[in-house]
């Protein structure tokens, strides 16, 4: 009779070895060129930032969708959000706007506001990679 614990060991011998993560920043002003992505477990594509009334905004929606295209069928996707803010025009206002920080995690009520829209952003995707910079 075959022990139980000989069983498992040999289990764990013929079994796969788990893939190693490989993970991709993307920023949107490289281009996107899909070939080469075949080895990455994770894509992160440098999608979203604020707008100048600290709403959540999508400055690179053309560029979300290439990223999203060019992605490998097994690989996650997980845009970043950054602490950039930008004006009505579209144009970047502020870069690592500390005061948008200050703003938003002043305070128990407006960082569970802020975790509670950074949830419902992350609901199309495999999570949200949160990428604030100079946090006060």
């Amino acid at each position: 009779m075959i022990s139980l614990a000989l069983l498992l060991a040999a289990n764990s011998f013929s079994a796969q070895p788990p893939r190693p993560a490989v993970t991709a920043w993307v920023a949107p002003w490289e281009p996107i060129s899909p070939q080469g992505w075949e080895c990455f477990t994770e894509i992160n594509p440098f999608v979203f930032a604020f707008d100048s009334e600290d709403k959540i905004y999508l400055p690179y929606a053309k560029f979300l969708a290439e990223a999203t295209a060019a992605k490998p069928p097994k690989a996650l996707f997980v845009p970043t959000i950054v602490n950039d803010v930008f004006g009505k025009n579209g144009q970047r206002q502020m870069l690592k706007s500390v005061p948008l920080l200050n703003r938003m995690l002043k305070d128990d009520e407006s960082i569970n506001a802020h975790v509670d829209e950074l949830l419902k952003l992350a609901v199309p995707y495999d999570g949200l990679e949160i990428d604030y910079e100079k946090i006060p």
